[in-house]
């Protein structure tokens, strides 16, 4: 028997509020475009590419060490998939959604 899980699905499994939330989070994680950066060998060359990330919501930009929400990408533990969860998770929750340079 087959099981046919929806967007929706992972994101709530996630902890995610919606599913667009999942566009943010493969952006910090790693997708097919990001990917080569965050994995990068070069642990300068990641931090850059973290901080080149920053957080939008209708109106002024704000960057993603500033407010909506708790904490900053630079305290993240990138070991922990988790906690990343979460800050997206936190920064949605405020109405904003990652982008980058």
């Amino acid at each position: 028997r087959a099981a046919v899980l929806t967007r929706t699905d992972v994101a709530t499994s996630l902890g995610l509020p919606n599913e667009e939330c999942m566009v943010d989070l493969s952006i910090v994680l790693g997708n097919d475009y990001t990917g080569p950066y965050v994995r990068h060998e070069n642990a300068e060359r990641r931090k850059l590419y973290r901080r080149s990330l920053f957080w939008e919501k209708e109106g002024p930009m704000m960057m993603v060490s500033g407010g909506g929400g708790g904490g900053s990408i630079d305290e993240l533990n990138w070991s922990d998939v988790g906690s990343i969860v979460d800050f997206v998770a936190d920064k949605a929750e405020h109405g904003f959604h990652v982008r980058s340079d």
